[in-house]
């Protein structure tokens, strides 16, 4: 088998974008379990989430804004997982 430069870098490349970065929704579990909770067992829509969360007493790791379109993609992840 011979090595090939240009077909390694195009593999490395390729293997680069499909691994990104994590979401801000996976690094905190706590806010994570949160939101799944009000998805799968309350059915919640993204906008009674944030409202949720926003009223919430509970303290969460990740400090940042929660937008509408997160809450959405994560519901949909959340959906078609199972």
């Amino acid at each position: 088998m011979e090595y090939k430069a240009d077909l390694a870098q195009y593999k490395y490349e390729a293997n680069l974008k499909k691994k990104g970065r994590r979401a801000k929704l996976e690094r905190d579990q706590k806010l994570n379990k949160h939101i799944y909770s009000l998805i799968k067992d309350k059915r919640y829509s993204p906008k009674a989430i944030i409202y949720e969360l926003v009223n919430c007493d509970i303290n969460f790791d990740e400090k940042y804004k929660v937008i509408y379109h997160n809450i959405f993609c994560y519901k949909k992840r959340v959906l078609f997982q199972e």
